[in-house]
């Protein structure tokens, strides 16, 4: 149980290494297997067809399936999908876990504006909770619950150095190459060609902006950055990237309260062979319950651990905090 392959429908590798990944993601097959009901009008939803996914997968019938009513569902949701070309794994979960967390959320609300402090404060804990507690009570999900993070965003006026600091949630981390983690996610310059309107100033002005992670979710997907599209070309970085299998700490990195452990292990990783014009995805993933390493690629299942020669094949990373599990 657990333990399945999906058959290709034709280039859908990127499908099926990304489900791979969520599929050993403790917290969201847990609720999905134990806490989910779906009505009758819902089994024709994205929403419906993964967890119908989850259960034939965990439900030890089978070796391998195929997924053709989710990815016939999928298209329906994002029209992108409808063809059968190669697409991008990294859009493929982004979409799939923003559609999941739509369906799942308590709470029709529309999201409100992250609160912006006019100026600096001593009370960034204080306003970061707030937004947290704000942002979570119009956004209930265990995708949100398990995915994501908040960011602080601090911009500084170039001209009157009025500081705006925002606190945002997001659901990823996207890392340049080779810059792995630093204590800052983003560190750039407003210009001209992007000013930012000052409220101090009232009028638009160049700025800095800095951007941190404050609270690390429980589970963690580390985008690489390995495409970069220029006006009329794309390549891709092969540079090797080491990421540890065990013990990843994140204290460091960390611009919020120091106060919990952030220690983090690899349960999962999307690999990428190929140009950026065309490639094969595949994934290796732990199971959940028996700690076993297993390589994807489509129906193809084979027991084995993640070696060095991934560093350079890597693509989206999966990492769960150290004591996050379901149980």
């Amino acid at each position: 149980p657990g333990n399945c392959g999906l058959y290709n429908l034709g280039n859908t590798c990127f499908m099926n290494s990304g489900l791979q990944s969520l599929l050993a993601s403790d917290q969201l097959v847990k609720f999905c297997l134990e806490a989910l009901v779906i009505s009758p009008e819902l089994q024709d939803t994205l929403l419906g067809r993964f967890k119908t996914l989850v259960m034939k997968i965990w439900s030890g019938e089978y070796s391998v399936i195929y997924p053709r009513d989710f990815k016939d569902t999928l298209s329906l949701y994002h029209n992108q999908f409808q063809d059968y070309r190669q697409h991008d794994c990294q859009e493929f979960l982004a979409l799939l876990l923003d559609s999941l967390h739509e369906q799942l959320s308590t709470v029709d609300d529309i999201p409100s504006v992250p609160p912006v402090l006019e100026s600096y404060s001593e009370n960034d804990e204080l306003e970061a909770d707030k937004a947290w507690d704000d942002y979570i009570t119009e956004n209930n999900s265990v995708v949100v619950n398990s995915f994501q993070g908040q960011f602080k965003s601090t911009i500084v006026c170039s001209e009157c150095s009025h500081i705006s600091v925002t606190f945002e949630p997001f659901m990823y981390l996207s890392l340049p190459i080779p810059r792995a983690l630093e204590r800052q996610i983003c560190n750039e310059v407003l210009d001209e060609q992007n000013p930012w309107y000052c409220p101090q100033c009232r009028k638009n002005q160049c700025a800095n902006k800095r951007m941190t992670v404050w609270r690390y979710p429980d589970t963690l997907i580390v985008h690489l950055k390995r495409f970069v599209f220029h006006e009329f070309s794309s390549t891709k970085i092969d540079n090797p990237v080491i990421f540890p299998q065990k013990n990843l700490d994140l204290t460091d990195f960390l611009s919020g309260p120091k106060n919990t452990d952030l220690q983090y292990d690899l349960y999962s990783v999307v690999c990428h062979f190929g140009g950026s014009n065309s490639g094969h995805y595949t994934a290796y993933s732990k199971h959940p319950i028996y700690q076993e390493w297993f390589y994807y690629n489509d129906e193809t299942v084979t027991k084995q651990t993640p070696k060095h020669d991934e560093y350079s094949s890597g693509y989206v990373l999966f990492y769960q905090k150290q004591g996050k599990m379901a149980g």
